[in-house]
């Protein structure tokens, strides 16, 4: 009984990677699993390839994941991020993204379709990402625009 507490706790408030290596270890602990991804509001499938820890500042709240997305080791990835793929369109546009190790995604941020991520990015929040970045670069948005209605 001791052992299902801690395994109800873990699953709900604990941390995404020992929920994530647990899953790995054996079916029975997908449940737990699945009812963290759900007390967060996020989705990170078991197709995703994760090679070590993820570090979650804000937990996994809001983060999505797509299928067959890769991810490296050492990464930073803030609250409601994406990492997508990109189902519509044909040809050298469809897949999901590959990230490399050590890369410091900003909240909010978007990344969609077969991009590929350095190792040693920092990407900033809001920023949408659709092409590939190369090794210790850092990807920030424009400027924002206001635009006056003239009456």
């Amino acid at each position: 009984m001791k052992y299902l507490k801690y395994l109800l706790t873990l699953g709900i408030y604990g941390d995404f990677n020992v929920a994530w290596k647990l899953r790995k270890l054996s079916f029975l602990f997908l449940p737990f699993y699945k009812i963290h991804l759900k007390a967060h509001n996020a989705y990170i499938p078991k197709e995703c390839e994760i090679e070590g820890d993820i570090v979650f500042p804000h937990e996994i709240t809001g983060c999505f994941f797509a299928c067959f997305s890769k991810i490296g080791t050492g990464c930073t990835i803030m609250h409601h991020v994406t990492i997508g793929s990109n189902i519509i369109g044909g040809g050298k546009k469809l897949g999901a993204p590959q990230i490399g190790n050590n890369v410091f995604i900003g909240a909010g941020a978007k990344i969609i379709g077969p991009v590929k991520i350095g190792n040693n990015v920092k990407i900033g929040a809001g920023c949408i990402v659709v092409d590939d970045i190369p090794d210790n670069a850092v990807c920030v948005m424009n400027k924002p625009r206001i635009i006056l209605k003239e009456r």
